[in-house]
């Protein structure tokens, strides 16, 4: 009886909530509207971007992966359809030089893609007071890539190589990966799916794996990292 009052107890405390907000104030993502993503185009390339520059404190990307030890979040939902996200947010606990520069780390998942943003200050926004605070969020929180605020434009290209475009300030990384189904996996999709047509097959064999990577400077030091993926057919 005690074990069952006390799961009882948890569970508001283990569920998230979720808010709408309906605006897009959120100027650090590049799923909305306005994202700097939309109308890029994606450079098909052989090699695909190594797994380790999608992985943050344990998480991958979109927020349905974040780690239990950051905190229980929020979760925001904003637009709908093609600029449909879902959020989640933790900030530092402190920051020396105060709230406008504090580091916050999101993550976000869209109609197709999933996301993370490691950025410091930047114009506020809704949603930021929603924010869980982690002492695991700081300048230091890094990829396992080693993708981390305050690197120089020459550190990013030493991890992820000559960017697709630049400006003074920006570096975009626009990948685009063929990926097919090994032989073998074919074979169980096909023991699997006894019904389905060898065109379905075929069509659910291959894919492509589209990846936006986005570091903004100052000063020559990164201030805001954005890493997006998607997978379609």
């Amino acid at each position: 009886m005690l074990l069952l009052l006390v799961g009882i107890l948890l569970v508001p405390v283990m569920q998230s909530s979720r808010v709408r907000l309906n605006d897009d104030s959120d100027w650090w993502s590049i799923i909305r509207g306005e994202g700097e993503a939309r109308g890029t185009e994606f450079q098909e390339q052989k090699t695909e971007t190594a797994e380790s520059n999608f992985r943050i404190l344990g998480a991958d990307l979109g927020h349905q992966s974040a780690p239990a030890k950051l905190g229980q979040p929020t979760i925001v939902q904003r637009g709908d359809a093609a600029t449909g996200r879902s959020q989640i947010c933790y900030a530092a606990l402190h920051d020396a030089v105060g709230d406008f520069n504090k580091v916050y780390l999101v993550f976000e998942d869209g109609e197709v893609t999933s996301a993370f943003y490691l950025f410091a200050g930047g114009p506020p926004w809704n949603g930021s007071d929603l924010c869980v605070k982690s002492p695991l969020v700081s300048r230091g929180t890094r990829t396992d890539s080693g993708l981390h605020l305050g690197m120089t434009t020459a550190d990013v290209k030493k991890i992820l190589g000559k960017p697709s475009t630049t400006a003074p300030d920006r570096f975009v990384y626009s990948r685009l990966t063929k990926k097919k189904m090994s032989p073998e996996d074919l074979k169980k999709l096909r023991t699997s799916s006894p019904g389905t047509s060898d065109e379905n097959l075929q069509r659910n064999a291959s894919w492509d794996v589209t990846v936006y990577i986005e570091a903004r400077f100052s000063n020559d030091k990164m201030t805001y990292l954005a890493v997006m993926r998607a997978e379609t057919n």
